[in-house]
């Protein structure tokens, strides 16, 4: 036999007390004065009866859902990159302490143009767009239909976009400042799919540090890599066979770099005696290799409070106030290159 399910309405006849008094005391909203007495006597009964809130109902009740959904576009984005995975966790560390909830939402290429009407019929009260290669027409389409949201990460070409983006050229001339400072002249770079626009960014602060730094730009510097960790292996073969090897490496991220370190240590390619290698993102797993990576952070936890925070205001002041916000990179020294 079944053990009947304890209600609200079971909490609020034990404590004496209304349901919409025990409500306000379970929804722990700051802005509502409740006394002290009554407040610990409806949480003991809760306690006493074993009683669940169902946060859906009672937010149904309310006309809110304080759901917000963290749109990729399609799984991949979000399975196959540990940056996209940090930045969910920052997202969600963030979201904890309140009163909302995050949903993943990974809709396919063509369900993207409808995704704030989708979003917005499933009761989802805003959205955070990230990934490298969105159109930015759909997002533009949200804009126009006033659905909360925000896109973090990359950094949009329309300024009518709200907008959390990470400064990708000047964090690839932090790379190139610190190893010029090491004494390091001939800088190669590593990099794949100049189709994403944090990439394109990073490949032009690396030519214009050449400029900066009154060198000569060497096209045969650079090294076309297989995507991912994977490609280390190939990429390690190329810098090797290099006839003019550069002494140091920028990689278009942590993963290739790290692809790189593997392939070298498997290889007996001491690392910086070779060369040095600096990567970019400071994904968690740049600590766990041999030697330990050095890098350009991205600040996520930044990005996170910043995109949450003005996307709870959007929401609950309904105040179309646009927000564009920029957001530097850091270099992370750890052992990965040497002073020549």
């Amino acid at each position: 036999m079944h053990k009947k399910r304890v209600t609200i309405y079971d909490v609020a006849k034990e404590a004496g007390v209304s349901v919409a008094t025990v409500s306000r005391v379970l929804s722990k909203r700051k802005n509502i004065y409740i006394k002290e007495t009554t407040r610990h006597k409806v949480l003991q009964v809760v306690k006493k009866l074993n009683y669940v809130m169902n946060p859906f109902a009672a937010n149904l009740s309310r006309k809110r859902s304080n759901l917000i959904a963290l749109v990729y576009e399609g799984s991949d984005a979000l399975l196959s990159s540990f940056y996209h995975v940090q930045l969910a966790q920052a997202i969600y560390n963030v979201l904890k302490p309140t009163e909302f909830n995050v949903i993943l939402y990974a809709p396919k290429s063509e369900e993207l143009e409808n995704v704030g009407l989708s979003l917005r019929a499933q009761g989802v009260e805003g959205a955070i767009f990230e990934a490298g290669q969105l159109d930015e027409q759909f997002i533009l389409n949200i804009d126009t239909a006033k659905y909360p949201y925000v896109l973090t990460g990359q950094k949009s070409k329309n300024s009518s976009i709200n907008n959390v983006y990470v400064d990708n050229y000047n964090g690839l001339k932090l790379a190139f400042d610190y190893l010029f400072s090491l004494g390091h002249r001939k800088i190669g770079y590593v990099h794949s799919n100049l189709g994403f626009t944090a990439n394109r960014e990073r490949y032009q602060g690396y030519r214009d540090s050449f400029f900066a730094h009154k060198l000569k730009y060497e096209k045969n510097y650079e090294v076309i890599s297989p995507p991912g960790l994977f490609g280390g292996g190939a990429s390690l073969e190329k810098i090797m066979a290099m006839k003019n090897r550069p002494t140091a490496f920028i990689c278009e991220n942590d993963e290739k770099a790290i692809g790189i370190l593997k392939a070298a240590l498997q290889k007996k390619v001491p690392i910086p005696e070779t060369f040095s290698i600096i990567g970019f993102d400071d994904i968690a797993l740049g600590q766990y290799v041999e030697p330990e990576l050095t890098t350009i952070k991205i600040p996520m936890k930044e990005i996170a409070e910043v995109g949450v925070n003005y996307l709870i205001s959007l929401i609950q002041n309904k105040k179309w106030k646009k927000m564009r916000k920029k957001i530097m990179p850091q270099i992370v020294i750890r052992n990965s290159c040497k002073i020549l």
